[in-house]
């Protein structure tokens, strides 16, 4: 059984009672219509072009629709300082939530991460990437007694900025290079793009890209009051991953969807 840290943190906040909203909740999600994921580049890798989304041989993939519903188990729990949380155990973080009155509450988080990667060589190659993502998780639930339901924005966003030599030395190791084409295909032949050890593909002695990502998932959720505490929830949880190990993967997911799939997203 795996536990994030807020979710130990807040074994010692939660009641023994479940007043309220809080307890241990059994959600059903599934991404709805509306849903949308924006990317854009710039680049000096010319003849590079955003794929199309085209498969290879004529295929083309495109979906509409709402998702599969998955099913976990939250969290709710209220502390002595009267603020409430939503906490799915895997994710790695809290939902704080507000009381808008009637039974309906809302539960937000934010994640932004920022990250800087170099990797150098004595031969003269170097790579730096610099980087910004940023999660940000709303959920709108109206409860009667126990049961809940509601809707969910999540918005993910992401910016990267890279560079490295167009060519490099063999004793380099590596064939292509570190540069982040995922996205882009070779307009006249539709292949993916590489920039390669010995191939001229950037119109200058460095290549440089920037990518952004802008993805927003619209989702629907219905809610189960089923138990009255962090114990509950433990026991869930340690029966689902006794199931998991007795027929060699789960029946259904127990905890919230995480970082690039739709749901209760850290």
């Amino acid at each position: 059984m795996r536990s994030g840290p807020p979710f130990v943190a807040l074994l010692s906040f939660a009641p023994a009672c479940a007043p309220g909203v809080d307890g241990v909740w059994r959600v059903r999600y599934a991404t709805q219509d509306g849903s949308s994921c924006e990317t854009s580049f710039e680049h000096n890798l010319p003849g590079a072009v955003e794929s199309t989304g085209d498969l290879g041989s004529g295929w083309e993939e495109d979906y509409e629709g709402p998702g599969l519903p998955s099913a976990f188990y939250v969290l709710i729990t209220t502390g002595d300082d009267g603020s409430t949380r939503l906490v799915p155990p895997d994710e790695g973080v809290i939902y704080e939530g507000l009381d808008e009155g009637g039974g309906a509450w809302t539960f937000t988080s934010t994640y932004v991460r920022d990250n800087v990667v170099t990797r150098d060589h004595p031969s003269g190659y170097a790579f730096t990437s610099t980087s910004h993502y940023a999660r940000d998780s709303t959920y709108e639930i109206a409860f009667d007694g126990d049961l809940g339901e509601g809707d969910s924005t999540l918005r993910d966003a992401s910016d990267v900025e890279a560079s490295e030599p167009d060519t490099w030395d063999e004793s380099v190791g590596m064939e292509e290079g570190a540069l982040p084409t995922s996205g882009l295909v070779w307009e006249d032949s539709g292949d993916p793009v590489f920039n390669t050890r010995g191939g001229e593909e950037c119109a200058d002695a460095g290549c440089n890209l920037s990518r952004v990502n802008d993805c927003t998932t619209l989702g629907r959720l219905s809610m189960l009051r089923i138990g009255g505490g962090e114990d509950d929830l433990a026991l869930l949880l340690l029966q689902a991953s006794e199931e998991e190990d007795s027929v060699g993967q789960a029946k259904e997911p127990v905890a919230a969807p995480n970082a690039g799939r739709a749901g209760l997203g850290g």
